[in-house]
């Protein structure tokens, strides 16, 4: 039971993350613009309160929209694998795997992948397709956007998750 148990707290974590999130943005479908408010202020706030627990989580990506989700050099590794396995429609569900830190410590880091939805477009699909709404907002608060034309199914990124394990 320790294996099933030192995984299961960060697909809670993931859950409790994305569960609230994808509902807020399955509401704010008609209006696309809310869901850009969401994925930066709602998901960034989500981050935030997991770190004050000591529990890092965000969603990173190869191609960044917020700067402040631009993938580590092991999150970088991780994405390029599930790319890998994406494009050999071999993508799985979750990725676990427990890593030793240089001060002797160990973490759990659990990755799960993200792949675009039809929904998802609205903001991540073809700049020129996106509403004239969306389209400035999105240049607005990010002008290096690189998180665009997208098509459904493709592989986005990650949530990563990393919890602390005990000594």
């Amino acid at each position: 039971m320790k294996a099933v148990s030192a995984w299961i707290f960060p697909v809670l974590i993931v859950a409790m993350f994305l569960i609230p999130f994808h509902g807020s943005l399955a509401q704010a479908e008609e209006i696309p613009s809310g869901a850009v408010r969401i994925c930066a202020e709602v998901a960034q706030d989500r981050t935030a309160r997991h770190a004050r627990d000591g529990i890092y989580v965000r969603r990173v990506s190869q191609r960044v929209r917020n700067q402040a989700n631009r993938p580590d050099a092991i999150e970088l590794q991780k994405l390029e694998q599930l790319e890998a396995l994406h494009q050999q429609r071999k993508l799985p569900t979750e990725l676990v795997e427990v890593q030793a830190n240089s001060d002797g410590t160990r973490q759990l880091h659990y990755l799960r992948p993200i792949v675009i939805l039809e929904r998802c477009l609205a903001c991540h699909g073809p700049r020129d397709k996106m509403q004239p709404e969306v389209r400035e907002l999105l240049s607005r608060r990010y002008p290096d956007d690189r998180a665009v034309d997208y098509r459904v199914g493709d592989f986005r990124g990650a949530v990563s998750v990393r919890v602390p394990l005990e000594k």
